[in-house]
């Protein structure tokens, strides 16, 4: 299944940005799937 695109929400930043977060490795490692696989990243809900 292929996904059209993923949404993430500030938490998702911090974590990525902040090497004291307890999620920053599984948010680098997500970052680089996203970033691979061309997936475009959300950070508000489409209406509807």
């Amino acid at each position: 299944m292929r996904l059209r695109a993923l949404f993430a929400d500030t938490s998702f930043f911090y974590a990525l940005l902040d090497e004291r977060d307890r999620d920053h490795e599984a948010a680098l490692r997500l970052a680089e799937a996203v970033r691979r696989r061309r997936i475009p990243l959300l950070t508000k809900p489409s209406a509807g």
